[in-house]
């Protein structure tokens, strides 16, 4: 196989045929299924998988399971830095094009402009965009009446908002600062993100004058934004995509593995189903910072989710070991039967 050969030579000191393991049909003796009682004894081979009881339990919350099992296989280097497991996943359906999909979409762009603007309506206490004017104008004017009571003497108590203004303010309206209210908030919100540098000196003047024309360039400039994030997002090989939903791990082509000198990352093969994980090697089987997961996905109607996870551990004679797991909602009794948690 391409992804046993690559990473055998040089650098390996066991033959191809220990790797054949990924490849057996009956698959390794030592499988983990999450349970109570599965605890299975370190070995260089190990098949993690989502019993078919834990799917029935499941139901629903189950049906969009992506991956059903992995099997595992360590690899014996030469090197002391790091060791490595290679992983074949067993997918359900088109789970191949769905893990490989980009994180980030249209919709989920959408959404995030839509969660900005509420974060906007909260910012001056209005139920609606169509309720933002009046908000934002009462805002102002109570701003205005404070500085009024104090800066003026009780000679001039008699001066309306607008002459205050006029005399006092570089605004023309309250509509001015009402606008400009809104766009403190913008220029704050850009600042916030690190997405442009700011001279707060002399910071992007708003060109509307008006709240209407404001609130228009503030949701266009958000939209601009997240649109930027789309783009990019789409660009991100498939492989990162996968790699960072099966395990949180730093994604790469098989073809940019090192043979002589690996780095630490998952390497997939051309078509997803195989990576190549090149690890710290664990000084205990519970050594947490060694520790990397191992995730079953599910697509919902909220996007991709972690329905189980296991947490491993790889040591330098190869033994792989299971450091902790967890299942989203469900547990085994002491029966060994599936309930909610």
């Amino acid at each position: 196989m391409k992804t046993s050969k690559r990473i055998l030579t040089p650098v390996s000191v066991i033959t191809i045929a220990a790797l054949t393991l990924t490849g057996c049909s009956s698959g390794p003796d030592s499988v983990y299924d999450f349970t109570r009682d599965s605890y299975v004894e370190p070995d260089t081979a190990l098949a993690v998988e989502i019993p078919e009881e834990l799917r029935e339990a499941a139901g629903d919350d189950a049906e969009g399971l992506l991956v059903t099992s992995a099997i595992l296989s360590s690899v014996e280097l030469e090197s002391a830095q790091y060791c490595v497991v290679e992983i074949k996943f067993s997918y359900a359906g088109d789970a191949v094009e769905v893990l490989a999909a980009p994180r980030y979409t249209e919709s989920d762009a959408a959404e995030d402009v839509r969660e900005e603007l509420d974060d906007l309506l909260r910012e001056f206490n209005a139920d609606s965009t169509e309720d933002l004017e009046e908000a934002v104008i009462q805002h102002s004017e109570e701003w205005v009446e404070r500085n009024m009571n104090y800066e003026l003497s009780s000679s001039e108590d008699d001066m309306s908002i607008e002459e205050f203004i006029d005399e006092f303010m570089e605004w023309e309206s309250l509509d001015d600062i009402a606008a400009d209210y809104i766009w403190g908030w913008y220029i704050d919100w850009h600042g916030f993100r690190d997405h442009m540098e700011i001279d707060w000196d002399n910071p992007p003047q708003n060109p509307s004058p008006t709240v209407d024309g404001t609130l228009q360039e503030v949701t266009k400039g958000l939209e601009d934004v997240f649109a930027e994030d789309v783009a990019e997002s789409a660009e991100v090989p498939e492989w990162e995509n996968v790699a960072s939903r099966l395990g949180g791990w730093s994604g790469h082509s098989i073809d940019e593995l090192d043979e002589g000198s690996p780095e630490p990352g998952a390497y997939f093969s051309d078509d997803l189903e195989k990576a190549t994980l090149v690890r710290d090697c664990a000084k205990s089987p519970t050594d947490e910072d060694a520790v990397f997961n191992l995730r079953f996905p599910v697509e919902g109607e909220d996007g991709i989710s972690t329905f189980a996870r296991a947490e491993l551990t790889v040591m330098k004679n190869g033994e792989l070991w299971i450091a902790d797991n967890e299942v989203n909602g469900y547990v085994t009794d002491t029966n060994g039967n599936w309930i909610t948690e």
